[in-house]
């Protein structure tokens, strides 16, 4: 089996391990999580708050779609350049396995999966792919270093050209996040009557 391929199976069987993981979690320990993420994000939502009372509406929502790109954009970045370390894309696809699987099993499922799903079915491809490419760029260099013939720049190459996808996948990501989730939300809560302001459990 090929490095590219052995990183493919590993950090798939990581991230399902991590998934269930973030399944069977206590509920207390999953509020906690949960509310973790809400405190998270309150400097940013303060910020296009303001922005929203300003009736800057339009750069409210480009500066969502902005942040949730840099911020995966970065996620991405780190498991490509650092997965010579091995700790690093396998620290971010078992914290992200752990989180959707936590998230999605914790209160209203349909609302949360409305909420996840649409943008991290893709969202998660990219950043599992470019795991994928840090580690096997990790692989290779373990490889040079035990006295294979390995062409380090070729293989930085190719990853570089494979990073192009995740950097595509990632924008389209963010503009199902942006623009497609809200509306697939807003149409549920209007028709089960939930709240329209519990974006969160």
């Amino acid at each position: 089996m090929s490095h590219e391929g052995l990183s493919a199976l590993v950090m798939v069987a990581l991230f399902i391990a991590a998934l269930f993981a973030g399944i069977f979690t206590p509920a207390s320990y999953k509020s906690l999580l949960i509310k973790s993420i809400k405190n998270s994000l309150n400097p940013v939502n303060s910020s296009l708050k303001k922005l929203v009372e300003s009736k800057q509406v339009g750069y409210a929502v480009i500066s969502i779609y902005l942040i949730i790109l840099y911020n995966n954009l970065r996620v991405a970045a780190i498991n490509l350049l650092l997965g010579i370390t091995f700790i690093a894309p396998i620290a971010i696809i078992l914290f992200n396995g752990y989180m959707v699987g936590a998230f999605l099993s914790y209160g209203d499922i349909t609302r949360n999966s409305i909420l996840l799903l649409p943008h991290g079915v893709v969202e998660l491809t990219a950043i599992i792919y470019s795991s994928i490419l840090g580690l096997s760029l990790g692989l290779g260099l373990v490889r040079k270093l035990r006295g294979k013939d390995v062409d380090l720049l070729a293989e930085l190459r190719r990853k570089a050209e494979g990073f192009k996808w995740v950097v595509a996948l990632l924008s389209i990501a963010a503009f199902i996040e942006v623009f497609i989730t809200p509306l697939l939300f807003l149409a549920y809560v209007l028709n089960s009557g939930s709240n329209v302001t519990a974006i969160l459990p």
